[in-house]
């Protein structure tokens, strides 16, 4: 039983995947049209006009999924980063930080950007996997991280790093009696696990392939049943049964007439090769095929998680900036305060 599911998953990922590298390169808008009448009004979704739009349009090829993985959180206009904050404010509190490329799983070199006041992104430094770099800096500066694509690759995309889980770094003012190189651990982005309530957070491309993946399963395990096959008539129990008659039928002494009936009995089968062909055998009947209905639901849910694509969990711009602001606000708090007791002794 335990093979036959394990059989049942093999075929129905590779299924999916034949499904997510051919067909699936679809267009969305063809998908949207199929079955509307010619010149008939717009195709109703559940998305509001224009959201997710260039999402669709990109299509759901392979290449499609493994985009996810490089979507860049800070791919936005300079406008929309100023106004996020996410740019140089002053440069009053100097401070120092010292940059480490811990970046695994696989290791890369990363690069180094400093985040001007128009929010443009200036090229620092770039990293070995492993190496540090101590780096002058202010408490308001922010800074950000990529990966740097392998010498001689080609068409390689660069991925966002993350401090802490977010795409932005500012660094802390020194405070009298701490560590003024405080370090920053440069990591990958930690992935999204798949659950039934995080679906909705995944791009909407995937969740039109969950979905009629999942209503397809659901609409073949509604279907009923077919008739079974007819039981296989058994040869040896065949040639019992005749044995039986035969026996059967051998009760009391022999007459003429019985003499004469046993030859023609006699001749009867003596004209038939087999037993085979007095009782001819029906033919066996062919398997029930496999098909997507016989999975579980919680296979066919667990065949969605394995084919969600790789979405990396970046903090908000806006919350990373909100944080080192009331960080700023206590740390000058506490500075005020140390200066004070200086002060009295």
């Amino acid at each position: 039983m335990l093979h036959r599911a394990s059989l049942i998953v093999v075929a129905a990922v590779t299924r999916l995947r034949r499904l997510l590298s051919s067909a699936l390169s679809w267009s969305p808008r063809r998908l949207l049209s199929f079955g509307r009448r010619a010149g008939g009004g717009g195709a109703e979704s559940d998305e509001p006009h224009g959201a997710g739009a260039s999402d669709a349009d990109e299509g759901y090829s392979l290449e499609r999924w493994d985009k996810e993985f490089y979507r860049d959180p800070l791919d936005a206009p300079q406008a929309r980063l100023v106004a996020l904050g996410a740019c140089s404010q002053e440069s009053r509190h100097s401070t120092s930080v010292v940059f480490r490329n811990a970046v695994a799983d696989p290791p890369a070199r990363c690069r180094v950007f400093w985040l001007d006041y128009q929010g443009k992104l200036v090229r620092y430094k770039t990293l070995d996997p492993g190496e540090t770099h101590r780096q002058q800096t202010f408490e308001t500066h922010p800074w950000t991280f990529t990966t740097v694509p392998t010498r001689g690759s080609l068409g390689e995309p660069k991925q966002r790093l993350v401090v802490d889980g977010s795409p932005v770094f500012f660094p802390r003012r020194p405070i009298s009696g701490g560590d003024a190189s405080a370090v920053a651990e440069v990591r990958r982005p930690s992935l999204r696990r798949w659950t039934h309530d995080g679906h909705i957070l995944y791009p909407a491309f995937f969740k039109r392939v969950a979905q009629t993946f999942l209503l397809t399963h659901a609409r073949i395990r509604r279907e009923p049943p077919s008739s079974p096959p007819a039981p296989r008539r058994s040869r040896r129990l065949l040639e019992k049964r005749l044995l039986e008659a035969s026996v059967s039928n051998d009760v009391g002494p022999a007459s003429a007439e019985d003499d004469a009936n046993a030859m023609f009995e006699f001749h009867d089968r003596s004209s038939c090769d087999s037993v085979g062909e007095m009782f001819p055998e029906e033919p066996e009947p062919a398997p029930q095929p496999t098909t997507l209905g016989d999975l579980p639901p919680e296979l066919a849910a667990y065949i969605v998680s394995l084919a969600a694509p790789r979405c990396p969990l970046y903090r908000a711009v806006e919350d990373a900036v909100l944080e080192a602001n009331a960080r700023g606000a206590a740390d000058a708090e506490l500075a005020i305060g140390a200066g004070d007791d200086q002060g009295e002794h």
